[in-house]
């Protein structure tokens, strides 16, 4: 009997893992086999904010569509906030959220920084405005600062 996982998908959308010759593995077995399986590219289900200033723009820039009929004004695409975790929305960790991937696999997703973080840690996001208007900033380059408009 070959020890080598692998994954079937079975009618009901789950997944199975089995041994080569078709036996299926037990519970502990599956979660250690979960252990080893190598990441993949991963897709998130984006998080809608609603915002005052949003609009409906971002239905162009992301296959999934927004929700409601209100202003979106930002989707996160990957977010480990304890109110707004992104989930796996592909392959066989479908479901599992991005702070559950970074416990069970810190360095493939951190490499050397895996020490570093209890959580995921960057926030990326699309934000978008409905209405046009003239922001300024400054930011501090060193000593000097500079202006964006």
């Amino acid at each position: 009997m070959s020890v080598i996982p692998h994954l079937r998908r079975h009618a009901l959308s789950l997944w199975q893992i089995h041994c080569r010759d078709g036996t299926d593995m037990s519970t502990t077995t599956k979660r250690h086999a979960m252990d080893h399986i190598p990441l993949y590219p991963l897709r998130f289900e984006p998080i809608y904010q609603y915002r005052l200033w949003g609009g409906r723009r971002l239905v162009n820039l992301l296959a999934a569509p927004l929700p409601g009929d209100g202003p979106i004004g930002e989707a996160w695409l990957l977010s480990d906030r304890d109110d707004y975790s992104s989930h796996v929305v592909n392959g066989p960790l479908t479901g599992r959220t991005i702070g559950q991937l970074l416990h069970q696999w810190p360095a493939q997703l951190l490499g050397k920084l895996a020490g570093r973080f209890s959580r995921f840690p960057l926030l990326l996001k699309f934000s978008m405005c409905a209405m046009c208007f003239q922001s300024r900033c400054i930011h501090r380059i060193g000593k000097r600062l500079s202006a964006c408009g």
